[in-house]
């Protein structure tokens, strides 16, 4: 009988991952239709350069001062879908909503921020769905979503 034995590679998280935006606050959420990528939200805190006078090297401290990040994705557009007809009127409308990022295998990189939709770009290839290119401004902290099943 063989025991198992355990290696880094235990428990690596698969990066499953989905996408949901809301437009009334969090009642109701609504999944990025076909999501083919997605980036992390990014969102670095501004640096300081607070170098002396005589040091020989650059010291830079960070700032509680976020510059505004982005979330850059793609999916498949889908004629008539709810989602599609809400994420085009919230970029039309130039809208902030809410919008949540979640991962099946690792729940501790969930992140939920409120963000306008800065970029919704078609993009009609021969031989393949309407994949449509996507940028979130984000305009919030990232903070932890409150998931209720």
């Amino acid at each position: 009988q063989s025991m198992a034995v355990s290696t880094e590679f235990d428990n690596l998280a698969d990066s499953q991952h989905k996408l949901e935006f809301s437009i009334d606050d969090g009642t109701a959420w609504l999944k990025m239709p076909v999501l083919q990528q997605s980036d992390y939200p990014d969102q670095s805190p501004v640096l300081d350069d607070i170098t002396p006078t005589d040091a020989h090297r650059t010291v830079k401290a960070p700032v509680d001062f976020f510059e505004d990040g982005t979330l850059k994705g793609q999916y498949i557009y889908k004629e008539g879908d709810a989602a599609c007809t809400a994420l085009k009127t919230a970029y039309d409308g130039k809208k902030t909503i809410l919008w949540r990022l979640t991962f099946e295998d690792a729940p501790s990189l969930n992140s939920q921020f409120e963000g306008f939709i800065a970029k919704l770009t078609p993009k009609p290839e021969s031989k393949k769905k309407i994949r449509v290119d996507f940028e979130v401004s984000i305009t919030s902290e990232l903070t932890k979503p409150v998931i209720v099943p």
